[in-house]
């Protein structure tokens, strides 16, 4: 399931959490039944990079999926930055974000360290480690709704605090 070490990654976490991914002709239907308005939970993920000409029929195939969506979610799953031609997203009114994913086969420590930051795994059975957690990306947010995006984040944060637990 996906080429990219991030989508990868998310489909791994995803499936954790419960998402349901079915496999379609030229994507990957993502739900995500816990949590329907999570964006990057209930998606469609194609298989390839686009062919010239065809965002039109992605976006009709997104809408197929989630009939009451009141957003598009697309990934495009390749590792090498293909995306839908400027010129389609602007006749359609659709912003796109390119996210890039570092991966390393070994990891080391900084050459430079600040002595005085911490960084440790959030406590599982510590209400306040996951708080501030939230806290943290709340204050470091710029482009939701700051009630949404809170409500949106402590329900991720449950699901991620449930992964801790069983041990993921």
């Amino acid at each position: 399931m996906g080429s990219s070490l991030g989508f990868r990654t998310d489909l791994m976490l995803l499936t954790l959490q419960g998402s349901i991914i079915e496999k379609r002709d030229g994507y990957l239907c993502v739900r995500t039944p816990s949590d329907p308005a999570f964006r990057w939970g209930n998606f469609i993920l194609l298989d390839t990079a686009p062919l010239l000409g065809s965002l039109k029929k992605w976006i009709d195939a997104f809408r197929h999926e989630f009939p009451y969506a009141n957003y598009l979610a697309i990934g495009i799953d390749n590792t090498n930055g293909d995306a839908f031609a400027a010129d389609e997203l602007q006749v359609e009114r659709v912003d796109s974000e390119s996210c890039r994913v570092m991966t390393a086969t070994t990891v080391a420590p900084p050459s430079r360290q600040d002595s005085g930051t911490i960084i440790r795994v959030l406590d599982r059975d510590n209400d306040n480690d996951w708080d501030a957690a939230i806290a943290l990306q709340v204050a470091n947010n710029t482009e939701e709704d700051p009630v949404g995006y809170e409500a949106f984040l402590v329900r991720r944060m449950a699901s991620m605090r449930a992964l801790q637990r069983e041990g993921h």
